[in-house]
């Protein structure tokens, strides 16, 4: 036993103190991941509601023809932003979101 108490206190402090910061930066970097991790999530989840969210819309908004653009955008849904249901409306009826859409 006598022999193994030696052998601890001639460990250099030094050791001890970069194993410390090495165990320090490990955890912080484990840290940094989750949190990328947890973002990444996040925004996907949040990515896929927005869209599942203008889909609904379109399907009970949506008229096909250029002619009943003025329509739809009279008929705004409640607690929609009027520059943002502009913008949307005029982004269903260009040609390109219209063949998108077949």
């Amino acid at each position: 036993m006598a022999r193994r108490k030696s052998a601890l206190h001639m460990r250099s402090k030094s050791l001890t103190v970069e194993g410390a910061s090495t165990e320090h930066v490990d955890e912080e970097t484990n840290q940094e991941m989750h949190k990328a991790s947890m973002q990444d999530i996040y925004f996907t989840k949040n990515g896929k509601a927005w869209r599942d969210h203008k889909c609904r819309l379109k399907m009970a908004h949506y008229i096909p023809h250029l002619r009943n653009k003025a329509q739809v955008k009279s008929n705004q849904p409640k607690g929609c932003i009027p520059e943002d249901w502009d913008v949307l409306v005029d982004y269903w009826y260009i040609e390109d979101a219209e063949v998108d859409r077949l």
